[in-house]
């Protein structure tokens, strides 16, 4: 008569999976973090860090240390090795021999990392903001005339309101973020107020701009000829 598998040991391993993520949600949710900022190339990448975990604990030599206690003999390789017989050990050796079992517990584990504690470097930072410095004092001033005068346009008339403020950013705005306010940025709200003070800076670029508008309209309205370009 075969030994009777230890339910009890797989119901608090089930258990205890179920809680720790109940708790990652819960800290989750007070810090504010939104798992739908993800992108399908975050997907990916978790997915083949997921796999090449799960095989690295239930097949690889250095993890042996892991599989030892709960597989009879010696683990070594990760093949042939079979779990040691009852209760919790048990249960946890065949948690750790199966890829596909572990593999559960590595995603979770990556993936509530990844929401709970992003990555911020500085290298990735600097990048992008210089990206879109770029495209502000270069692209836009210097190869998209008509798109810089309507952004002049929109700003004159909507002076004062956020549709006023250009949703690129402003170099003033750009240069006073840094990655400390990034990092302190933890809710949707808190992300909110620094693209608001993001956008809401100095618009010095296109600064000169507004007068010019302003006189182009009022002579326009005078009936007065307008300078030719």
């Amino acid at each position: 008569m075969s030994e009777r598998p230890p339910y009890r040991s797989y119901a608090a391993i089930a258990a205890t999976f179920a809680g720790g993520l109940a708790v990652a949600g819960i800290a989750g949710r007070t810090l504010g973090r939104d798992p739908q900022c993800q992108t399908p190339l975050d997907f990916a990448v978790l997915a083949a860090a997921s796999f090449k975990a799960a095989r690295t604990l239930a097949r690889d030599e250095v993890t042996s240390f892991v599989r030892e206690p709960f597989v009879e003999g010696e683990a070594h390789t990760g093949e042939g090795e079979e779990p040691v017989q009852g209760g919790m050990s048990q249960a946890i050796g065949e948690l750790v021999t199966c890829t596909r079992c572990i593999g559960t517990w590595t995603a979770a584990g990556l993936a509530t990392t990844q929401i709970l504690a992003p990555r911020f470097a500085d290298d990735d930072f600097t990048r992008n903001r210089q990206d879109a410095l770029d495209y502000i004092t270069k692209t836009l001033r210097g190869n998209a005339d008509e798109d810089l005068a309507k952004q002049a346009m929109a700003t004159m008339m909507f002076d004062g309101h956020p549709y006023g403020s250009p949703s690129q950013g402003t170099v003033a705005g750009l240069n006073s973020v840094t990655l400390d306010d990034v990092r302190a940025a933890r809710t949707p709200h808190e992300h909110a107020q620094l693209v608001d003070r993001w956008a809401r800076s100095t618009w010095e670029a296109y600064a000169p701009l507004h007068e010019t508008a302003r006189e182009w309209i009022r002579r326009a309205l005078a009936g007065e000829k307008l300078p030719r370009r």
